[in-house]
């Protein structure tokens, strides 16, 4: 008889996962399995939390995080007084400036859509992540908390462990863990295709 060999697949889950890169930059990169995936980035010394997609890398995290819900109070008590200075953002340019790009690289939105004004932006940006979806079990088991879309609260989170990360009180993810991987074979991926 003829043999036959059916690939399997080791998939990585939907998630936030806190490493270091091969130049020693921490970053935390959001898996989402609706949505466009991202990552965090933490300035080593200054700081700064960057919202990191495509080819933007130094969005300031700090407006995003109002926009989505995160008091400033909350972000104090996630990393400290001193961290959350750091990041804060006062002038109003540069804030629209960060949102408007977090906006135009996040969303699916076609050329001729008309780009929401500065007022519908914070609506818009909050409809474009509540349409997200990650693996809540996953996202508990990295996080400490459950979420099933990319809330404020999970991206404060996720920069708070990547705090812990670089104090060297938390330890990285291992993305190649089988806990945060699925595998897939020929079954998963016939019903995947029809």
């Amino acid at each position: 008889g003829t043999e036959f060999m059916f690939p399997t697949q080791k998939r990585l889950r939907s998630g936030p996962y806190v490493r270091l890169g091969e130049n020693e930059e921490l970053r935390t990169f959001f898996n989402v399995a609706k949505g466009r995936s991202f990552h965090l980035g933490l300035h080593p010394t200054k700081g700064h939390f960057q919202f990191q997609i495509e080819s933007s890398k130094n969005i300031p995290l700090y407006p995003l995080l109002q926009v989505l819900g995160v008091s400033d109070d909350e972000m104090v008590r996630a990393w400290g007084r001193e961290v959350w200075k750091a990041n804060v953002v006062t002038d109003p340019g540069q804030r629209t400036k960060a949102l408007q790009t977090i906006y135009e690289k996040m969303s699916y939105a076609r050329d001729d859509t008309p780009a929401p004004t500065v007022e519908q932006l914070p609506d818009a940006i909050n409809a474009v992540f509540s349409a997200t979806v990650i693996d809540g079990e996953n996202t508990e088991l990295t996080i400490g908390e459950r979420h099933d879309t990319v809330s404020g609260r999970a991206i404060m989170l996720a920069a708070a462990k990547m705090l812990g990360v670089a104090r060297g009180e938390r330890e990285e993810d291992n993305r190649d863990s089988l806990i945060h991987n699925d595998i897939v074979d020929l079954g998963d991926f016939i019903v995947e295709r029809f």
